[in-house]
């Protein structure tokens, strides 16, 4: 079942975001994500893929909100992300 993202917290509200994301893989988007990033970003899929850096946005913005993290869109340019690969399959 997919997880629900966190609802984003009102402005002033105190959090506390970590340090990075961690990126097992390749990023997974589901449709409801996409269309709730061009909420938050004004940015189409296609817009993102030209930029680099909204591609790293968008990665820290889903992966920190299906964490439980409510953060804004703004929040989530902060917070570095790091990619690493998937564990190799012992079988």
């Amino acid at each position: 079942m997919a997880q629900t993202l966190s609802p984003v917290p009102e402005e002033g509200e105190p959090r506390t975001l970590p340090e990075y994301v961690k990126v097992t893989g390749s990023p997974r988007f589901s449709a409801n994500e996409l269309r709730q990033i061009r909420a938050v970003s004004g940015k189409s899929l296609e817009q993102m893929m030209e930029a680099g850096e909204d591609v790293i946005q968008a990665t820290a913005y889903i992966s920190l909100r299906k964490q439980g993290f409510p953060l804004s869109w703004d929040e989530a340019g902060d917070v570095p992300v790091e990619f690493a690969e998937e564990p190799a399959d012992p079988s």
